[in-house]
């Protein structure tokens, strides 16, 4: 499972709710989730590094990963969702767990401008955060700046998300905030309308921050990712 853009894999194993990786092993499954390229120290180490290199990245992980099991299912949050998607896309994978998947982001056309305005921008700006979604945000491990070129890199990462959504044919489960105000939940729609898989399902988590499995109800959302993962091992038994 892979972590999204700016943040660690503390993401999806916090220790003051739920954690999704402890719970997907308990109910007797091996969770891998790596700490991705330029991560896991400051935000200034993310300078030099684009959205073709996090795929390369995640191939690397991946391959390692698969070396060690019967099958894997790929899943993460946010980017961590958009890199799980390009996996399968390419890789005969049991399942996919999209969680928070960016296609849209809130405030869209806006967000757009802004990212090709600095496309080219190097210069380090701090992230803003909506007042009601900042005690949650500051729990995270995760960068609270990044150079300002980012901002296209993400783009261009959910543009070429939409691309390769008709080609992935694996199961997949599509998780997302009702009310996550980084990510439109337009995307989550978007994701089940148009991925070729015709084993696919949709889960609304309520009263949540963008990142759902560190806030209030990820417990709700690892029992529907446990449930998804079980079935799939059914299958294959």
């Amino acid at each position: 499972m892979f972590h999204g853009w700016s943040s660690s894999p503390q993401e999806l194993n916090p220790d003051y709710v739920p954690s999704t990786a402890k719970y997907l092993n308990n109910l007797g499954y091996t969770v891998y989730v790596p700490l991705r390229l330029g991560h896991g120290t400051e935000g200034e180490d993310l300078e030099g590094l684009h959205w073709k290199d996090w795929i390369e990245d995640a191939q690397k992980h991946f391959d390692l990963f698969s070396k060690e099991v019967d099958g894997v299912i790929v899943g993460g949050m946010s980017m961590g969702a958009q890199l799980a998607l390009k996996i399968a896309e390419k890789e005969p994978v049991l399942g996919v767990i999209a969680m928070g998947t960016p296609i849209f982001m809130n405030l869209n056309p806006l967000f757009r401008v802004w990212a090709w305005v600095n496309r080219n921008n190097h210069k380090i700006i701090h992230k803003r955060y909506l007042h009601k979604d900042r005690e949650i945000a500051m729990k995270k491990v995760h960068y609270t700046k990044y150079p300002a070129y980012h901002l296209y890199e993400n783009a261009k990462a959910s543009w070429e998300t939409r691309k390769m959504l008709p080609k992935i044919m694996a199961p997949i489960l599509i998780l997302h905030s009702i009310n996550d105000n980084v990510v439109d939940p337009m995307s989550a729609k978007y994701v089940f309308k148009k991925v070729g898989s015709k084993d696919k399902k949709l889960f609304w988590v309520k009263n949540s921050y963008h990142s759902f499995t560190t806030d209030r109800n990820s417990g709700v959302a690892n029992k529907v990712m446990g449930d998804f993962v079980n079935k799939i091992n059914k299958q294959c038994v």
